[in-house]
């Protein structure tokens, strides 16, 4: 009986045995040579079998003579490396994002959805295979009694970190179907199962077939934290990782047996790897010239340097690469809004493949990075690879490459009458015939371990060496390490394959135990990293956007910046049809100069006054133009905050907190206090946002918790700098309750103005009728008529001023027994108080959770609390300075930003070395008459020079 591979994995899903069952069948799966069937189970243990998953010798007649055949189970290590992939592939699935995640994923959703373009280059194939997943008709998992049963024995019960997994949200991630995001989500879980098979499969054709080796190599990448985070949402680096594990597969299956077929395989690699992401040029580059400069020492005659064979292989790497043809059809159709670029023609195809908006040679536009890059970003890799790996992999791989540089050229597993094969077979011999994936063992004297670790190990030093040349993030600020961090799973394909072959070194000859060790490391794992990588309770970016989208009024127009905020958007309205009757316009892309040629359509009712938003260059415009030709359409309102902070604007329009958002008004349009306090209460976000206990500060989710809390600390924020602008005093609104009085009733004192000004008018109209009926009586004549007609005036007049007197003294009437104005003042100095003192609360629980893992507190958390303290500081000068002074005293300490520390110290020793306060709230400030008086005194802070210093201090 043949149990294949194909059986087992329905076998799994049906009723899923546990993972060493499962191996055990395989191992057990019989194998067929020359029409007989072996059992591995007896032959494993033969006198001539192999340490590492070999067997023993069979002979075989043919043409009249014996040939020794080596059996090498390819059942078995198909089925190794097909469970490893099974294993991924369920692990990934049952952790993935239920919808849209934070970063690029977003926008690569919607251009997957609507069949956009991508930002640079283009992603084309990743495009294609997301829209065609957008389409699948994928069951309700909940529907199913065995995953409905996996997910909740998966979910934990009761933590903080994560809550439980009730019905209702059950219902929300899996019973409403799937989201366009779970999809696209779910093509990232099935490239990360690929990648798991091609590495278990290089890896046993390294080995000769080491189980153990295959699994740790397989599974130990596919649950790194690194890498099963990106396998889990909707991003090209799952697919950039399968396509290194297939290059890497590839060039080792060609150093073994040199076949046509595996040089054209490796060429359609190439080819469809570059039109998904051009660092696999990284790999590509390096293991092509390693391979021909070997075949040339070796002075062998190679295919590749063969005419036909050449122009096979670049012609299947065009075919790939043709996918490219995508962008410009897509840029001319231009079915969706905000797409990225305008590669429709050849300029500004090139424009967008080469990258040149980042740079082709960098990584990020910007220009911040400090230090020296490279050695720094390798040591950031290493850092990262010994946490990562728990110490283990970077060891065994040291071990696995030194192994493999001294070993001897041929296999450690092949057997003494293998060495050689007979000569004439060509190209029908059993190798041929088995295919590519056949996992021979070394067949040629062109196979060495050398020259396969030779070829990976130069491929790994260029690829660390000229990524981090290239990339020139800021890695001080922990978002942008968290974006480069993204460019490690590249590397770490090799370097779990060779610690995998560490591994089979270390217990050389005892498969069992290689096999244990693998099992152990893959299981501490699983089990370590689960509960952070289970993201499927996850909704915070989609929550985050909601809350955005469902603040705003009907017809709003969202002028927004940043990843997080306008990438959930246009996942919310594009993919989802959510709020389409608000008008999103991202900054960043208005300032290119496609954005408006590519969006004019999209957007009929918005006038762009020039080419591009840019008001320090020809042919650009300017925000205040922008909102000047738009003003009046809809309600403006701004998200993330100026891309340029023009003089004008900040002149002409004043932005008002409205829950994430901020609404812009013109100055002369401006609420009243009153009407905005109410709203602006009303409209923060109200769902739970990402803890970060579990989501540390180089994540989105971070993003959207500092968010959260930033919309409360604005509100209250706002309030100060509204008191200031009104007292031109730190004091805010709290000084005197006649400021209070005047903010809180300005609505009321704005009408009040109007009505008196209307009784002067009238007081003016009836001096003058008394004056004309005057003039009339002595003139004579027509007294009667002129008289009569005088009085009505009059009498008209004094009804208006009776009525104007009336609505004045209801007014008077309604400001003084509405509410208490010293209260009110109070009232509102303690909400601002409570909503400075959550966020400041906040930040002292993260600050308090970090330190319980002994772990340093960043920088930035030091200022925030500062931030926080030194608005409470505002209020009450003698409760909270020393939280504010410590605070601002770490951050100083640990920064890396010298410009951002000095100003920071310069703050702190100002209100802390000095003993100034920011705003005497305790002790009003005097009055002229009183200044005079303290200057002229005697004591400490008394007349002369001195007190007059210190007063122009203050």
């Amino acid at each position: 009986h043949h149990i294949g591979p194909f059986p087992l994995i329905l076998v799994w899903l049906a009723q899923p045995p546990s993972p060493l069952s499962c191996l055990s069948l395989l191992l057990k799966a019989p194998a067929k040579v020359g029409g007989r069937v072996v059992d591995m189970a007896k032959t494993s243990g033969g006198k001539k079998g192999g340490s590492s998953g070999g067997g023993r010798e069979v002979n075989k007649k043919g043409s009249g003579r014996e040939e020794v055949v080596h059996i090498t189970s390819i059942q078995a290590r198909w089925g190794v490396a097909i469970t490893a992939g099974v294993i991924s592939t369920l692990l990934f699935a049952l952790t993935l994002y239920p919808t849209v995640p934070g970063g690029d994923s977003g926008e690569l959703t919607v251009s997957a959805c609507r069949l956009g373009v991508a930002h640079p280059p283009g992603y084309p194939l990743f495009t294609l295979l997301g829209h065609a997943f957008t389409r699948l008709p994928l069951p309700v998992l909940s529907s199913s009694p065995f995953f409905s049963s996996l997910f909740h024995l998966l979910s934990p019960s009761s933590s903080a970190s994560h809550p439980p997994l009730s019905a209702a949200n059950v219902s929300y991630v899996y019973e409403g179907g799937w989201t366009p995001a779970a999809k696209v989500n779910l093509l990232s879980a099935l490239m990360g199962g690929g990648t798991a098979f091609f590495i278990s499969a290089t890896t046993s054709a390294i080995t000769g077939g080491d189980v153990g080796a295959s699994l740790f190599s397989s599974l130990g990448y596919s649950f790194s934290k690194l890498v099963w985070f990106y396998h889990i949402q909707a991003e090209v680096f799952a697919m950039n990782n399968l396509f290194s594990a297939m290059l890497v597969f590839v060039m080792v299956d060609y150093a073994i047996r040199r076949k046509r077929s595996t040089a054209y395989f490796g060429a359609a690699v190439c080819g469809f790897g570059f039109a998904n992401q051009h660092t696999l040029l990284f790999f590509a580059l390096p293991m092509v010239a390693t391979l021909l400069v070997q075949s040339f020492l070796a002075r062998k005659s190679e295919y590749l340097v063969e005419v036909k064979p050449v122009v096979v292989a670049v012609t299947v790497f065009a075919m790939g690469m043709s996918l490219y043809i995508y962008l410009p059809i897509a840029a001319s159709l231009n079915f969706v809004s905000q797409s990225w670029g305008d590669p429709s023609s050849v300029s500004g195809f090139l424009h967008h493949f080469l990258r040149k908006e980042y740079g082709t040679f960098k990584l990020y536009s910007g220009d911040e990075a400090e230090g020296n890059q490279l050695l720094l970003g390798i040591y950031y890799y290493f850092v990262d690879v010994i946490d990562d790996g728990v110490y283990v992999v970077p060891l065994l791989a040291l071990i696995g490459a030194l192994a493999l540089l001294l070993s001897p050229t041929s296999l450690p597993t092949s057997q003494r009458g293998e060495e050689e094969r007979e000569e004439g077979k060509g190209e029908g011999d059993e190798s041929e015939r088995r295919g590519l994936l056949a996992f021979s063992p070394a067949s040629s004297p062109f196979t060495s371990h050398r020259r396969i670790a030779a070829t990976l190990l130069i491929a790994y030093a260029f690829y660390m060496v000229v990524f981090h040349s290239l990339s020139n993030l800021p890695l001080e600020k922990p978002l942008y390490f968290g974006v480069h961090k993204r460019f490690w799973m590249q590397p770490n394909v090799i370097l779990f394959i060779i610690a995998g072959c560490g591994l089979s070194i270390v217990f050389r000859g005892k498969k069992s135990l290689t096999t244990a060790a693998a099992l152990v490391f893959a299981v501490f794992a699983i089990i370590t990293r689960f509960a952070y990588m289970d993201q499927k309770w996850n909704t915070s970016i989609r929550d985050y956007g909601q809350a955005y989208l469902d603040t705003l009024p009907t017809g709003a127009i969202l002028l927004a910046k940043g990843d997080v905020i306008t990438n959930s958007i246009r996942y919310l309205q594009q993919c989802e049809g959510y709020r389409l009757d608000v008008t999103h316009l991202d900054q960043s892309m208005m300032t290119y100069n496609w954005y408006k040629v590519m969006n004019e359509k999209h957007y009929p009712h918005i006038v762009f006054p020039n080419d591009k938003y840019n008001p320090y260059e020809a042919g650009g415009y300017s925000l205040y133009a922008f909102l000047s030709a738009n003003y009046g359409k809809g309600p403006f309102f701004l998200g993330g905050g100026w891309y340029h902070d023009e003089e004008a604007v900040l002149q002409q329009y004043k932005l008002w907190p409205h829950g994430f958002a901020d609404r812009i008004y013109r100055i002369d349009e401006e609420p009243t206090f009153e009407e905005w306090y109410e709203s602006a209460v009303s409209l923060l976000p109200n769902f739970t946002p990402p803890s970060p206990s579990i989501y540390p500060d180089d994540t989105w989710e971070y993003v959207i918790y500092t968010d959260y809390h930033g919309a409360r600390h604005r509100i209250s924020y706002h309030i100060l700098l509204l008191g200031i602008s009104k007292l031109d005093t730190a004091n805010a609104i709290f000084q005197t309750p006649h400021q209070a009085e005047a903010i809180l009733y300005e609505k009321e004192r704005k009408e009040k103005e109007r009505l008196t000004a209307e009784l002067s008018r009238i007081e003016l109209a009836t001096k003058q009728a008394k004056k004309e009926a005057r003039a009339a009586k002595r003139g004579g004549g027509g007294e009667e008529k002129d008289g009569g007609k005088a009085k009505m005036v009059l009498a008209k007049l004094e009804q208006s001023k009776k009525a104007v007197t009336s609505m004045i003294q209801n007014l008077d009437k309604k400001m003084t027994t509405k509410v208490d104005v010293t209260k009110t003042g109070s009232e509102l100095k303690n909400e601002a108080k409570r909503l400075l003192l959550l966020s400041a609360d906040q930040f002292e629980a993260q600050i308090e959770s970090i330190q319980k893992r002994n772990e340093s507190v960043p920088d930035y958390v030091w200022k925030n609390a500062g931030v926080s303290y030194s608005r409470l500081y505002t209020l009450e000068p003698a409760k909270y300075e020393e939280q504010m002074c410590d605070r601002f005293k770490r951050f100083v300490q640990s920064s890396s930003d010298k410009k951002e520390a000095e100003h920071v110290e310069s703050v702190r020793a100002a209100h802390c070395d000095r003993n100034i306060r920011l705003s005497p709230s305790s002790s009003p400030s005097p009055t002229p008459s009183e200044g005079g008086k303290k200057g002229k005194g005697k004591g400490k802070n008394g007349g002369g020079k001195n007190g007059k210093g210190q007063k122009r201090k203050l």
